[in-house]
């Protein structure tokens, strides 16, 4: 029995390193960096921890208005296309929250569309319903059923399940971002960070 192909979007946050070793797909979303009036664009797609670093060492810098966008239908279409071209029929793709881009829905359109051209193409979204490590986990985790020999339908129903029992405690030393992300009003941030109050974020089921 063939094996079923895994990928993922960056939201993921996996080193390339794991993703090599994963054999898993990896779909880049864009970040954009705005200073002084320019806007620079570059891939979600650090290939090491020093990358990352730097990057989140960048984003102290209140002049930089750094924002990410998610992939739109095209991409997707473009992406899943390769991956037909390629010979990979079944393939069970993860994205970021659904509470926090509707990606899930641009992946399911792209994927109708690979299907006009590729009939047997048999792509299984799973909207994570979490981000960052959560979603790495599910995909670590879709990993091993691949490789125990689980088809893409037992894959897809087990992480479908288990994706509501992770939980996000997320503690937030800088309110800056919050505010600039619409989480907390200008005056919250401002008398937040006065009195050194540590935000933390949940994330429910939804």
């Amino acid at each position: 029995m063939s094996k079923f192909f895994l990928s993922t979007d960056s939201t993921a946050d996996l080193y390339q390193e794991e993703i090599n070793a994963l054999g898993c797909g990896f779909l880049p979303l864009t970040i954009a960096i705005e200073r002084g009036g320019e806007t620079k664009f570059l891939p979600d797609n650090f290939q090491t921890q020093q990358e990352y670093i730097d990057f989140f060492e960048m984003l102290k810098d209140k002049n930089n208005n750094v924002s990410t966008s998610k992939n739109n239908t095209e991409i997707h279409r473009e992406y899943f296309e390769s991956l037909a071209k390629a010979g990979h029929m079944d393939v069970l793709h993860f994205t970021i929250s659904y509470g926090l881009a509707n990606t899930l829905d641009n992946a399911e359109q792209a994927a109708e569309m690979v299907r006009e051209q590729y009939p047997d193409f048999n792509l299984k979204v799973v909207e994570s319903c979490t981000t960052t490590v959560g979603q790495g986990m599910l995909v670590r985790i879709a990993a091993k059923l691949r490789d125990e020999g689980k088809t893409l339908d037992e894959a897809y129903n087990y992480v479908q399940e288990i994706k509501h029992r992770i939980q996000h405690f997320i503690m937030v030393d800088d309110l800056f971002h919050l505010k600039k992300g619409g989480r907390v009003s200008g005056a919250a941030a401002a008398i937040g960070t006065m009195l050194q109050i540590k935000v933390v974020i949940t994330f429910d089921k939804e």
